[in-house]
Parts: structure tokens; C-alpha cells; sequence
């Protein structure tokens, strides 16, 4: 946590929430790499074959993919939209449970940004009231 220990607790939130989402792109990319190795018996799928592949799988001409997507998802640099997640799970037998990640971190960071407020709620309650005791006080004393 040295790391991030100099900066704001936003922007801690964001630097978590980037490692966590770097996590979760490369836990796609290992079970669709494993999912794809075992459908075509083949220790490693160039980012064309898959590209060519998956866009074979798809009824809807809107969800082909580019190599380059295709690469990013091997790589897990990147993670697909809902309707190519479909596809995937379809085609690939895919676990559902896999892409509900993102849904359940984007929860969790909504909990701690919310956890976040209520602690500065708190802090300025704490701060007003403070504030209000001693402006009383001088009240008293000037009267």
C-alpha cells in the first residue's frame, strides 16, 4: 500500500478499483484461453483464429470481432460487452458465474464510495457540532 499511500481516499478507491479490474480481465483471459484450448485441442489460439471463430458463432453481424479485440481478450487487456459474454458462454460452455465479476466489484465499489460519504458525513457532523458548542459558548460569555 506504499504505493498509493501519498494520494486522496478517491483516489485510492480508483487505483483499487483498476487493480481489481486488471484482476478480473486476467481471470476471463485464463478461463477463455483454458475454455479454448480445450474445444480445439491446441496448446495455444492466435487472436485471427479466435476472431474468425467467434464472429462464426455470432447471428448478428453487430457483434463480430476485430483481431485486435480478440488479441485484448486473450491477453486480458480488455473485457467483452454483455451480448458477446453471451456468446462465449454459449459457445464456449462457459462458467456465467465468470462475468458477474465486474457487476459484483462494481457493487462493492459503490458500498465503499458510500461507506466513503458517511464517514465525511460524520466527520462534518462532528465538526458543526463542535463548532456550534464553542459559538454558544462565546455566545454566554459575551452576554
Amino acid at each position: 500500500m506504499q504505493l498509493i499511500g501519498g494520494i486522496g481516499g478517491g483516489e485510492k478507491l480508483d487505483v483499487l478499483l483498476n487493480l481489481l479490474n486488471m484482476n478480473t480481465h486476467k481471470l476471463f483471459s485464463a478461463e477463455l484461453n483454458k475454455a479454448l484450448r480445450l474445444k480445439y485441442k491446441s496448446k495455444s489460439i492466435s487472436a485471427f483464429y479466435f476472431a474468425t471463430q467467434f464472429n462464426k458463432q455470432c447471428k448478428k453481424t453487430s457483434l463480430h470481432i476485430s483481431q485486435e479485440s480478440a488479441r485484448k481478450w486473450l491477453k486480458g487487456l480488455s473485457f467483452p460487452n454483455q451480448e458477446r459474454i453471451m456468446v462465449l458462454i454459449l459457445w464456449l460452455k462457459l462458467d456465467s458465474r465468470l462475468f458477474y465479476i465486474e457487476d459484483l466489484q462494481a457493487s462493492d465499489a459503490d458500498d465503499r464510495s458510500q461507506s466513503i460519504i458517511a464517514d465525511q458525513a460524520k466527520v462534518l457532523k462532528e465538526t458543526l457540532i463542535k463548532m456550534t458548542t464553542k459559538l454558544l459558548e462565546l455566545i454566554k460569555t459575551i452576554r
